[in-house]
């Protein structure tokens, strides 16, 4: 019987297993194999576990989805304190941006990212967040690449722009 649900890479499945086998073993009074446990326990109980977990797991799965990143190769300008400086975007999700800087940032602080698409028929679209994390670019010792996270009313915008999450 070919099964769809991934039992054994699911920790919470292995744990009931591991319950399962024991509980025979001790009804054996032998100890019984993982494996003899398994193909028991999934063509017993198996189903039934899968319907309740079932809905956590598609969950997870969307809360991956909202952490995937998506390529945005392109410049776009980024205002801080009155500084503009010009960036090169790597990757975007409705979280953040990563992109690279020519200019160091401080952790915490607060920016605005401009970009202007040909898709759009306004100038620009704006959106604001505050800079995660700065790292030196090994590659060329003047470059930085900032993950910038999105506030919340940029998200939602962002979730409102589909063509730049293809």
């Amino acid at each position: 019987m070919k099964r769809s649900y991934p039992y054994l890479k699911d920790p919470r499945a292995i744990a009931e297993i591991r319950k399962h086998q024991w509980i025979e073993s001790e009804k054996a009074g032998r100890e019984i194999g993982f494996g003899s446990a398994a193909i028991d326990w999934v063509s017993k109980y198996g189903q039934q576990w899968e319907s309740g977990h079932a809905k956590i797991d598609k969950n997870v799965f969307i809360e991956n989805r909202k952490y995937r990143r998506f390529p945005l190769l392109s410049s776009a300008v980024l205002i801080q304190a009155e500084k503009t400086i010009i960036i090169r975007t790597l990757n975007i999700n409705p979280q953040g941006i990563l992109c690279i800087s020519k200019e160091r940032l401080d952790v915490n602080s607060k920016v605005i990212l401009q970009w202007s698409f040909e898709r759009d028929r306004e100038s620009g679209v704006v959106f604001s967040g505050t800079v995660l994390r700065v790292l030196a670019c090994h590659d060329k010792t003047s470059e930085f690449k900032l993950l910038i996270q999105f506030d919340e009313e940029s998200r939602r915008k962002i979730e409102s722009c589909h063509y730049l999450l293809q």
